[in-house]
């Protein structure tokens, strides 16, 4: 069994203080202590919605092409009961109740009262939903996770954070050292591009979580190394001006292996 339902409840009540505490790892011996004790192994990727992926095969759908796959072979599926960040925010504009997904044998250790048990289909299902509210999937192996359900090992429990632009907790990101955001990675061969029809009227700028985005001269700029990938720049502009590309045909294949290499869902 996972952490106590007391403890947990405790962790939420601090919640709210992420954004300072990514502030504080900018600090040495604060951002040490976080890398070892909260972010050690970590690998994320924010897998894009609503978009067409130019470059790939049009039979691709994004993301369950990446997520179905681990669904189907999870030895353990549980969906939980309401998303913490959104809960702490008291969210108004996407569903609390539409909670993170975790997968494999550390997910059996979660406290029943947090989440339940999900079969394949009820979880995929979750998932669709989720990309129809416009929440953005963000998967990989988070040991944030690890310690507040208080599950392992690390390696065996496949995070799938269903991402609203607003409350997230990776809108810390912008304020975590480089270092740290390492830990951050959007999809292999993916590329952002603004066209000609961009009027530089700020939206990407203003959802993107990353701060990849900076409107110069009535012009979108991204910076591609700040950008993760999540889409939200091309999904909220009104003139269509934002293209997500793959520069490889294997994208999806690329991102489930780099997913294998540090989580086992089986």
């Amino acid at each position: 069994m996972g952490r106590p339902l007391w403890q947990v409840k405790w962790i939420k009540r601090f919640w709210p203080t992420r954004f300072l505490s990514a502030r504080a790892a900018n600090i040495p011996p604060v951002g040490r202590w976080m890398e070892r004790n909260l972010l050690h192994g970590d690998r994320m990727t924010q897998i894009p919605i609503h978009q067409d992926i130019q470059g790939a095969d049009t039979s691709v759908a994004l993301p369950l092409a990446v997520l179905e796959e681990f669904v189907r072979e999870a030895s353990h599926r549980v969906i939980m009961h309401q998303c913490i960040c959104r809960d702490n925010n008291h969210c108004k504009d996407y569903p609390i109740y539409t909670g993170c997904i975790f997968l494999g044998d550390a997910a059996r250790g979660i406290d029943p009262r947090l989440g339940r048990p999900a079969g394949v289909e009820e979880t995929l299902g979750h998932i669709r939903d989720a990309i129809q509210a416009g929440l953005v999937p963000f998967t990989g192996r988070n040991k944030l996770d690890s310690v507040w359900l208080g599950v392992g090992p690390g390696d065996r429990l496949l995070t799938v954070c269903l991402c609203c632009p607003c409350c997230c907790l990776y809108n810390v990101y912008p304020h975590l050292p480089s270092a740290l955001r390492k830990a951050v990675e959007k999809m292999d061969g993916l590329e952002i591009r603004v066209s000609e029809a961009c009027t530089g009227c700020g939206q990407c700028e203003t959802v993107c979580i990353s701060r990849a985005v900076q409107v110069s001269g009535g012009q979108a700029r991204i910076d591609p190394d700040r950008c993760i990938g999540c889409g939200r720049c091309a999904d909220q502009c009104p003139e269509h001006a934002i293209r997500m590309c793959f520069t490889r045909q294997d994208f999806v294949a690329a991102c489930k292996n780099k997913i294998r290499s540090v989580v086992d869902v089986r």
